[in-house]
């Protein structure tokens, strides 16, 4: 009896090993998660963000060392998209090492290429999931970085409804240091000889997000930089403004006739006390 007994209760303590295993790999199936290979090195965000609409996918992530991938591609659909400077759609590498941390992106070089698979977009839960690998540029320069292996899976997303017409309601989101920034009030002024200025508040929080953009900008990639341009951009903070130090801007669309202007964005200003802060994901839509 007693060996009888200690059978049974080997096989009660499998039974809810091998349970509490298949809840745990479940549970780890669930979770979000963005990983590559950085020049061949581990890099994990274990909290990536996404957001969608009917024109675009923009997919980011930042590892615990600050380094930041974001992957931007002009459809709203599932599907191969490869990414260079001829077409818009975008892989980035953000080292946030610094305020001047220079940005890499497969849009600075013509040798920049990659490909992103979007292998999922699931309406019920709203994430997506995906693949990617690409090499990214410095701005004016051949340094380069190679992300391999790539891979997001369940990610959340925002759906953002950018029904195209000739009317649009102004809109700006983007991550602060990975917090999320939704405007709740986008003002557009035109009345400088020859910039746009964007400016998207958040009345809650106190902060403001500003665009300086030519008045002549056409679609692609532009830098964004405090003294020579050709874009300019501050972050506000309470009363206190920060220009950027790096970044850059793609428009991916000017509609010129109708004052439309659409695209991403993503910088890095300093404070005050000389840290570094990080907007990314940056996106935006206005009627100016």
């Amino acid at each position: 009896m007693k060996i009888r007994s200690f059978i049974v209760l080997i096989l009660f303590l499998l039974t809810l090993g091998i349970s509490t295993s298949c809840e745990d790999n479940s549970v780890n199936i669930n979770r979000p998660l963005m990983t590559a290979l950085l020049d061949g090195s581990t890099w994990r965000c274990p909290e990536p963000n996404a957001r969608v609409s009917d024109e675009q996918i923009l997919v980011y992530g930042q590892s615990a060392d600050g380094q930041t991938i974001q992957i931007t591609i002009y459809s709203g659909e599932e599907g191969v998209y490869t990414l260079n400077a001829s077409n818009l759609h975008e892989g980035i590498i953000i080292p946030n090492t610094s305020a001047y941390a220079e940005v890499y992106s497969t849009s600075n070089n013509e040798s920049g290429t990659g490909q992103v698979r979007i292998t999922s977009i699931n309406e019920d839960d709203r994430t997506i999931s995906g693949k990617f690998n690409f090499r990214a540029y410095k701005q004016n320069s051949n340094a380069s970085r190679v992300i391999t292996n790539g891979e997001f899976t369940k990610v959340p997303y925002k759906y953002i409804n950018t029904t195209d017409s000739t009317h649009i309601v102004n809109m700006m989101t983007a991550s602060i240091n990975g917090e999320s920034f939704n405007a709740n009030s986008v003002v557009t002024s035109d009345t400088s000889v020859n910039y746009i200025e964007i400016t998207g508040s958040s009345n809650t929080s106190f902060r403001s997000i500003i665009l300086k953009l030519p008045k002549n900008i056409q679609e692609g990639v532009h830098n964004i930089d405090p003294t020579n341009g050709p874009a300019m951009a501050y972050y506000q903070e309470s009363l206190t403004e920060m220009p950027a130090t790096a970044g850059a801007t793609t428009i991916s669309k000017h509609d010129t006739e109708n004052d439309i202007l659409k695209g991403s964005f993503f910088f890095n200003v300093e404070d005050g006390g000389g840290q570094t802060i990080s907007i990314t994901a940056g996106y935006f839509e206005v009627q100016y």
